[in-house]
């Protein structure tokens, strides 16, 4: 049996700022979006126990959704 690990956010959010960064459309609109996830980062708001859990993160409501999709 193993024992789950806590998820580092750190990376996930680094390599998508990074791809938005090189391949995003608009530049500007790309920075924006990256600093942001940083900013986001750095507050804390990723810290998950795992991939799943960030992958169902709602940017509408800045948190985990719900099974619903709220």
């Amino acid at each position: 049996m193993t024992t789950p690990t806590k998820l580092a956010p750190a990376p996930v959010i680094d390599e998508t700022a990074r791809l938005l960064t090189e391949h995003y459309v608009f530049p500007e609109i790309a920075e924006q979006l990256a600093g942001l996830l940083q900013r986001r980062l750095t507050e804390g708001a990723y810290d998950v126990d795992d991939a799943e859990e960030l992958a169902a993160w709602s940017p509408r409501t800045c948190s985990p959704s719900t099974a619903t999709g709220t």
